[in-house]
């Protein structure tokens, strides 16, 4: 085999590597997405709140019930890769795979469209049409 066939080889086991071992980093984040909402500091006010608010009839309703959940989703953001808020930088801090998390989260989200929930996304709108692409939406 000439040297260039090898270099190709060497060059497709390397990629292969390297995309193998992000998508294990994806696999391994969506098993323990938002695993911290059953911490006993956080799930007694989600299983308060989230009905009520899914409940809530008026806007000024929502908002009260928001902000008073607002240390919890504090508390939650603070603890979880794939948001914005977890980082010093806001998104110039997070990886690939926070970002694709990010994005899973928000479009799985319940509340609202898709398209409203990406929109209050802190991330560059460069990278969201990157995303939506990835994952074959349109825009």
């Amino acid at each position: 085999m000439s040297n260039v066939k090898e270099d190709i080889i060497s060059h497709q086991m390397r990629v292969y590597q390297l995309m193998y071992r992000l998508s294990k980093l994806i696999e391994e984040r969506s098993l323990s997405h938002d695993a911290s909402k059953f911490q006993p500091d956080e799930l007694p006010a989600y299983e308060k709140y989230v009905p009520l608010l899914a409940a809530a009839t008026t806007a000024e309703e929502f908002n009260k019930l928001k902000e008073e959940f607002k240390p919890t989703r504090d508390l939650h953001k603070s603890r979880n890769r794939h948001h914005v808020e977890f980082h010093e930088n806001g998104a110039e801090g997070m990886t690939l795979v926070d970002l694709v998390e990010l994005f899973a989260d928000a479009v799985s989200g319940s509340r609202g469209s898709v398209e409203e929930r990406i929109a209050k996304l802190d991330i560059p709108e460069v990278l969201i049409q990157i995303l939506y692409n990835t994952y074959g939406a349109s825009k």
